[in-house]
This record gives C-alpha cells, structure tokens and sequence, in this order.
C-alpha cells in the first residue's frame, strides 16, 4: 500500500516527470526539551559580551536608541529596556540612558 514503511510511490511532478521515492524511518511528533542554557537571550548575550567590542556595543546601543520614535509610548519603552536588559545588564543600561530613563531605570 502507497505510503507504508519501506513502499515505494511514484509521484509526478508539475513537468510530468515520474520519481520513484521509499523512506524506512518513521516520524513521530515530540515535545520539545527545554534547558535552562536554551532561552531568547543567550546567544544574543553572548554576541554583545563576548564578540563585539566597546565601540560596536556603542553602535548597537546607538541604532536601538535612534530607530525609537519620541512618538513611542512609556509602556514601548519599558518593554524595549527590559527586552534589552533580559540580552545584557549593561546594554539595557545603556538604552535606558540613550532614552532618557536613566541608567537601569525604568521609563514612567
């Protein structure tokens, strides 16, 4: 029967060709195993400490504060900080000061 572990099918594609294909694995759908060392943040974290220097932070620091509108509200702000404080304590510093938060605090 098409489709059973170890068949093969012929399928046609658009051109009408004809290709012959067979697969011996099954496939099962599992949950995913979360680590404490797998989060959104760590490599992130990694780059800013490990691989830029002082004056690339400077310049990340410089584009985030730069691409934010004055127009954003203080509820954007406070998530932008803490976004950026979750990826590097300093870097989030840094933005909060560049957005006129002062360093590690949080805009009203």
């Amino acid at each position: 029967m098409a489709g059973e572990l170890g068949s093969a099918d012929t399928v046609r594609d658009p051109r009408g060709c004809r290709h012959g294909w067979s697969s011996a694995a099954r496939s099962a759908a599992t949950p995913y195993n979360l680590y404490a060392e797998n989060d959104d943040f760590g490599q992130a974290g990694t780059l800013v400490r490990h691989v830029l220097d002082d004056a690339e932070r400077g310049r990340v620091v410089s584009n985030i504060v730069g691409h934010t509108s004055p127009d954003v509200s203080d509820d954007v702000h406070r998530r932008m900080i803490g976004y950026w404080t979750s990826v590097d304590a300093n870097l989030g510093a840094r933005v909060a000061a560049g957005l006129g938060c002062g360093a590690g605090q949080r805009a009203a």
